[in-house]
């Protein structure tokens, strides 16, 4: 799931974690940071200014899955 989201292919809204268990939102959690360590691991050429935007795209919106999971778990307390 981190990696479709990661890609673009899943947009991430309050709706999506509602029907993931607390157990699924903490492993949704880890494979995210996993998958941010992985992409800044890799690192585009200077060369090649879609692969560097691509890239930045990716972590945004890791980042921003991060941040609406955490907001969402303390408004929730699940």
């Amino acid at each position: 799931m981190s990696r479709t989201i990661a890609n673009g292919h899943l947009r991430v809204s309050e709706q999506t974690f509602r029907r993931l268990s607390p157990a699924e939102m903490d492993g949704l959690n880890h494979s995210i940071l996993a998958l941010q360590r992985e992409i800044r691991g890799e690192h585009a050429t200077s060369t090649d200014p879609l692969a560097i935007q691509a890239r930045a795209r990716q972590l945004q919106r890791l980042r921003h899955t991060l941040m609406m999971l955490s907001t969402y778990r303390k408004n929730f307390k699940r």
